[in-house]
């Protein structure tokens, strides 16, 4: 913390607003509050206005790290950090940890940190049925960026990013007094960051996650993550009412990996009551998942029996009881299993899956959200858009990030930013439940055990049946159709099973381009379809099989403004040897095809040059070559031709250029 930010104006001396969190202050109202008590953490972290219209704030008591009864935890005395948007950071204790996947296809870890005999989400306001994140940093961060183990026979660098906070998506019941996180282990890339695994790689914070023993300090925020400024962290304001009469909604869901952390609690509060108020079925007619997978150990883990009362894995081990109400459907990238419906993820898996008809008039009650990384988010949404549901980028201002999405078709808004969107914001059915406001046809809403997920358990008149589970898949109109017209139940058929790509299912097949067609009818790739055309090349990818990272006309513009004398001096020999780099032959490679694995992330090109894959959280994001000094990243990927796929990316591929120079 500078200097700078407990030295108040000259000009103005007060914070109007600048109040997310309340610390002492109702809404938009002056304050002086420690986190908004100067001019640059009121306006950038707080979203305040700093004016002489309030009294000046005391510099001698501007101190971010005060103590305060306010707003501490009983038992953890004051905040050590603070984190993006003014939000305090405080020591808490991990008191358990496993791992309940541990192999080279991934490791998955569940931690489990101390709260105040006192302190559940509730008392918090973390509201995990709407999707509501923690912050969690390390404690201690002088320690950890100097740390070289050994840790189970490995040594490191240090830490990177060691005072830097994390978002994650808490599964613990919400009435517990206890944080419960299940984070993937991402591991350095060696090659990127040029370094031998188990010797002198720094660890990032997912792995210090997984390896700190019980009893290590993290620090974890108290308060949902949500900006007071401009931002795209806000909390979620639901997109579809629990009225009777409305609706009733079916609820698409596609998430990747350990986005069950997040979409699994989802999936608990949205079909927590099957009874809408007055007696009538529920709002939420069916909740569609789809879940993506590298590999099937990356899912068949939380099948497994557990003593474990996690959201994430109650919610699957209990989806019997959901009856037709709930269908889930696996997609596995890297292997074939008899268990997943589907491989890789794409616009023509997302129609067979969620039964899709493309049109431009699609229900406005079919409320969709997507769960991943995010290349894979920024992927997904477009595609969803492509079958004609009426959704777009939440902020025009980040429009370029590709997510989240709004709209009619969107399961989520966005709440208003700062002291508003949190004050008096619409509650989850899971949290209204675990706070007692909600009663089920159970129990004991205020039981500090867990979250009972049957909402008819201990009633033997409306006990549901466990042997009609959705592992049927029933695809009928109640449980399964997105469609405009009605389906039967012999919607169930080896057609659906099969993933025949029929004309109901968005089949392309008699309509599709050919790889060299894409990239000349695409806005964008005029001068990338100006060198395959003058190089003669158009026969050569229309046929064959073909994977292409397309630069855009962007990208070229760049390079001919880096170029001396621009590309008009680079020699055609040279000028297809840098096309044919961005060219793979006989192989169609998807992204979930690019290898993360350091050592096996390498793409042997048409010009026999390599380049190399860069991953985020085991999901590539961009392409290297030798010549380029930083990574090429992904504008668009996945899109497929007839004869192969396109990866759009924003700078031309290069390897070293200079012998030919």
């Amino acid at each position: 913390m500078t200097a700078s930010l407990f030295i108040g104006g000259t000009d103005a001396e007060g914070c109007n607003g600048g109040n997310t969190f309340n610390y002492g202050n109702e809404g938009y109202e002056c304050n002086c509050n420690p986190v908004a008590c100067t001019n640059e953490t009121c306006v950038n972290n707080m979203g305040g206005e700093w004016t002489s219209d309030c009294p000046d704030c005391d510099p001698d008591e501007c101190d971010p790290l005060a103590a305060s009864d306010i707003d501490d935890p009983s038992c953890t005395g004051a905040p050590e950090m603070i984190d993006r948007f003014g939000k305090k950071m405080y020591r808490r204790k991990l008191i358990a940890s496993e791992k309940p996947q541990d192999s080279e296809e991934g490791v998955f870890c569940h931690l489990t940190f101390e709260l105040c005999g006192d302190e559940s989400f509730i008392t918090q306001g973390i509201d995990t049925g709407f999707g509501d994140y923690i912050r969690i940093a390390a404690a201690d961060p002088e320690k950890w960026e100097m740390y070289e183990g050994p840790v189970n026979g490995k040594t490191y660098s240090g830490m990177n990013g060691a005072t830097s906070a994390r978002s994650y998506s808490p599964v613990n019941p919400l009435n517990e007094h206890k944080a419960q996180f299940i984070i993937k282990e991402v591991k350095s890339d060696s090659g990127e960051n040029d370094c031998t695994p188990g010797e002198n790689c720094k660890f990032g914070f997912s792995e210090l996650s997984c390896f700190a023993p019980v009893g290590t300090d993290f620090l974890l925020s108290a308060v949902p993550d949500h900006g007071g400024t401009d931002t795209t962290h806000y909390v979620y304001e639901p997109n579809f009412s629990r009225e009777p009469g409305a609706g009733p909604y079916t609820v698409n869901i596609i998430g990747q990996g350990v986005a069950i952390t997040e979409l699994n609690v989802l999936g608990i509060s949205e079909l927590l009551e099957p009874f809408a108020s007055d007696g009538s079925y529920s709002t939420i007619k069916v909740v569609n998942y789809l879940w993506a997978n590298s590999y099937w150990s990356n899912a068949e883990w939380v099948f497994e029996k557990s003593e474990s009362n996690d959201l994430a894995r109650k919610f699957f081990q209990d989806m019997a009881q959901y009856g037709i109400r709930f269908n889930l459907m696996h997609a596995i990238s890297r292997q074939e299993r008899p268990e997943a419906e589907f491989p890789r993820t794409n616009v023509t898996v997302i129609g067979d899956a969620f039964q899709l008809t493309n049109t431009t008039d699609q229900d406005p009650n079919i409320k969709w959200f997507v769960v991943g990384s995010g290349n894979y988010k920024k992927s997904m949404y477009p595609q969803i858009v492509e079958w004609g549901f009426d959704m777009y980028p939440c902020s025009e201002t980040y429009a370029s990030k590709g997510y989240p999405y709004c709209g009619p078709n969107s399961l989520y808004e966005w709440a208003e930013m700062g002291y508003n969107g949190l004050e008096d914001r619409e509650r989850s059915d899971l949290f209204k439940y675990s706070a007692g406001d909600l009663t089920t046809p159970s129990a004991d809403a205020n039981s500090a055990d867990q979250i009972e997920t049957d909402p008819y358990a201990g009633d033997p008149e409306l006990s549901v049946d466990q042997s009609s589970g959705s592992s049927s898949h029933d695809n009928s109109e109640s449980s399964h159709d997105n469609t405009d017209t009605e389906s039967s139940s012999s919607d169930q058929s080896s057609e659906s099973s099969s993933h025949d790509n029929s004309e109901s299912s968005h089949d392309n097949t008699d309509t599709c381009s050919t790889i060299f067609d894409l990239a000349c009818s695409t806005d964008g790739f005029d001068t990338f379809c100006g060198l395959l055309t003058s190089f003669d090349l158009k026969d050569a990818i229309s046929g064959g099989s073909w994977t292409v990272f397309a630069p855009t006309d962007e990208a070229f513009t760049k390079l001919d403004d880096a170029l001396e004398g621009g590309i008009a001096s680079v020699s055609d020999d040279l000028l297809l040897k840098i096309l044919q780099f961005h060219v793979v032959e006989d192989q169609v490679l998807h992204s979930d095809d690019l290898s993360c694995e350091p050592g096996n992330n390498i793409v042997t090109t048409l010009s026999g040059k390599d380049s190399r894959t860069f991953c985020e959280n085991d999901v590539p994001y961009g392409q290297k070559g030798s010549g380029n000094d930083e990574v090429v990243k992904f504008v668009g990927v996945d899109i497929d031709a007839c004869n192969g796929v396109v990866h759009a990316v924003e700078d031309v591929l290069l390897f070293n250029l200079a012998p030919y120079m």
